[in-house]
């Protein structure tokens, strides 16, 4: 799906989760690890599909071959065999997901998790990273938010074409008071979504869409 892709353009800002690193050679290594409990609501009703987006910094990025998320708790695995890569605009290199959800009817399993990368040459390298999320978000719905957070929390906009593509992610410009305004700055928008961003975005709410060009044509 085009929109998971938005991600991309947020994972710079996200801060990096505790980490500890081995490695059963000098290569690869994994620097840093982030990671984000996604719940996305798709409607005004229903209550939020939820994934993970994770990403890892290596030192290695071209020769990853493929990873794999383990969660100690539950044993849970998510095999990710063609991880995407992407590099940031501090020239920092990630691979990773931005996908991963749990079977039908269960959740996203909270605790501590194994991250093990493999490269080209079958060396691996291994670090931990920990998912924490409020419970009670899973049954919400979008009314129920931003009230339901009971932390301090961010807010952004993310701004897609008709398509689906993204066209900006961040803070909503003081200038956009109305779509109309949105348009005069990105003309190709066509929806709009809220995010709210806790934890140093290690949670983020997405609020269901909105469309932008066809409110302003109703006028």
């Amino acid at each position: 799906m085009k929109k998971i892709f938005f991600f991309r353009a947020f994972l710079i800002l996200l801060t990096f989760v505790s980490l500890f690193v081995s490695c059963s050679d000098s290569t690869p290594v994994i620097n840093s690890v982030v990671s984000s409990v996604i719940f996305q609501f798709n409607d005004e009703t229903s209550i939020p599909t939820t994934r993970i987006s994770l990403f890892a910094s290596t030192n290695e990025i071209q020769r990853v071959e493929q990873m794999r998320a383990v969660n100690e708790n539950t044993g849970l695995v998510w095999n990710i065999s063609s991880p995407r890569k992407f590099q940031s605009k501090d020239n920092v290199s990630w691979t990773g997901y931005t996908n991963l959800v749990s079977a039908s009817g269960s959740s996203i399993p909270m605790g501590r998790y194994d991250l093990f990368y493999t490269d080209s040459a079958e060396r691996e390298c291994d670090a931990n990273f920990y998912i924490s999320y409020p419970k009670d978000y899973i049954e919400k719905k979008s009314s129920d938010f931003p009230g339901a957070i009971q932390s301090s929390y961010s807010t952004n906009v993310a701004l897609y074409t008709v398509d689906g593509s993204l066209l900006f992610y961040g803070k909503k410009k003081k200038t956009w008071s109305t779509n109309e305004m949105i348009l005069k700055d990105y003309m190709l928008a066509d929806t709009i979504r809220i995010c709210y961003g806790i934890s140093n975005d290690s949670v983020i709410i997405i609020m269901p869409s909105h469309k932008i060009r066809q409110d302003v044509e109703k006028k």
